[in-house]
């Protein structure tokens, strides 16, 4: 009898362990599908150059979100820097680098960070008062 109850409860965790793995394996497939008409987007930065005489940057947010494949566009004047959101699938940034200088007559260049900005870059904010710097300071502690 006592070893029925046994067998009994080895097959029974056995029947929720399979399932509990089949489900696991269902609920990724299903989450990580690939999906053919997801948008992907980047982020691309022109900065220009000393101005010019015949250089024209009036308007060059407005032009620059004009173009197709760019959802974005934002021009910081005193900085010389615009910034835009584009998709890759659409519009290549050295493409748009090229259509924003032949539009403006200016010298610009496209900013591409350095290995060393990788990696030191970090987009969580892991100062002491962030809850994510609490967190990971009380984790390292024990």
């Amino acid at each position: 009898m006592e070893n029925q109850n046994l067998n009994l409860t080895v097959r029974i965790t056995l029947i929720l362990f399979v399932g509990l793995l089949a489900s696991l394996a269902i609920h990724l497939f299903l989450i990580h599908k690939a999906k053919e008409n997801q948008k992907v987007f980047a982020l691309g930065r022109i900065d220009f150059k000393a101005q010019t005489e015949q250089e024209n940057l009036t308007g060059i947010r407005e032009y620059t979100a004009s173009i197709n494949g760019i959802s974005n566009a934002i021009y910081n004047s005193q900085e010389r820097v615009l910034v835009f959101i584009y998709e890759p699938k659409i519009v290549d940034a050295e493409m748009v680098l090229n259509k924003v200088k032949n539009h403006s007559k200016a010298l610009a260049t496209r900013y591409i960070s350095s290995e060393t900005e990788l990696k030191s870059g970090c987009p969580v904010d892991l100062n002491k008062f962030s809850f994510l710097g609490k967190a990971l300071s009380f984790l390292s502690s024990n």
